[in-house]
């Protein structure tokens, strides 16, 4: 006599009479509208991430050393464009931030 398992298929259905579990929602919250979270300040902000700044100009460095070793045209072109684009994103940057300055005043 073997002492095997009983098999049994995986694909009965659940009882109609036993309870699901159930899960509880979660309370999506938005940091922005939300009063625990505090009021915005721009000025922490800014002092906190300047790091980003020197990671950009960095950026904008490294760019420009692969702009001058590099002898290919089109890979060339795509780092100039990428070069131009890491620019235009400084200038409004400080273009901004002037704005903000000057409506300060």
């Amino acid at each position: 006599m073997d002492q095997k398992p009983v098999e049994i298929s995986s694909k009965i259905q659940v009882c109609q009479s036993r309870p699901a579990l159930k899960v509880k929602n979660r309370v999506k919250n938005d940091p922005r509208f939300d009063r625990r979270c505090g009021k915005f300040n721009q000025q922490i902000f800014e002092k906190d991430y300047n790091f980003v700044a020197d990671l950009e100009k960095k950026e904008i460095k490294t760019v420009e050393k692969q702009i001058r070793k590099q002898k290919n045209k089109e890979e060339k072109e795509t780092l100039k464009g990428l070069h131009h684009s890491l620019i235009q994103k400084q200038i409004q940057k400080t273009q901004h931030k002037k704005r903000s300055e000057n409506i300060d005043f």
